[in-house]
């Protein structure tokens, strides 16, 4: 039964591994397709609409064999507006800022978002920062500086 349950352990290891490579390969090349968006195009809004649009499709699609996503109901709506505008706003920004920074600065901006997260989550929702958390942000946040 041990080595069963160790099997299992390394088993979820390795997919969780995999889902923050993927997370990594698809951050990179978003960042960098934005940047190419941010030069070339003049208004940004159609460009985030599709964002927007093909993230919820993928989004639809990837949940198929999980079958997580929740039926929608109106009591939904206030909610998905904020998240709705708040992700709008994000890539707006992203590709707006991108127009000015170079890549390697945007990262750098991008890596101070677990520590301002973080924060946010304390201040907004009350959840307790402790000394493992706050050290993983600042190794994290030092690292990103540092690049």
């Amino acid at each position: 039964k041990d080595e069963e349950f160790v099997a299992q352990l390394v088993v979820k290891d390795m997919q969780l591994a995999l889902v923050f490579a993927c997370h990594a390969v698809c951050s990179s090349t978003l960042t960098l397709l934005n940047k190419r968006i941010a030069v070339s195009v003049s208004f940004p809004w159609p460009v985030v609409l599709l964002q927007c649009a093909g993230t919820a499709c993928v989004a639809l699609l990837l949940d198929i064999p999980f079958r997580t996503i929740r039926p929608v109901r109106l009591m939904h709506l206030p909610g998905a507006l904020v998240i709705s505008c708040l992700f709008t706003l994000s890539l707006t920004s992203s590709i707006s800022g991108l127009r000015h920074v170079h890549v390697p600065m945007a990262v750098v901006g991008k890596n101070l978002t677990p520590f301002v997260t973080a924060i946010l989550e304390a201040l907004l929702l009350g959840a307790p920062l402790g000394t493992s958390t706050l050290f993983s942000l600042l190794i994290g946040t030092c690292g990103g500086i540092i690049y």
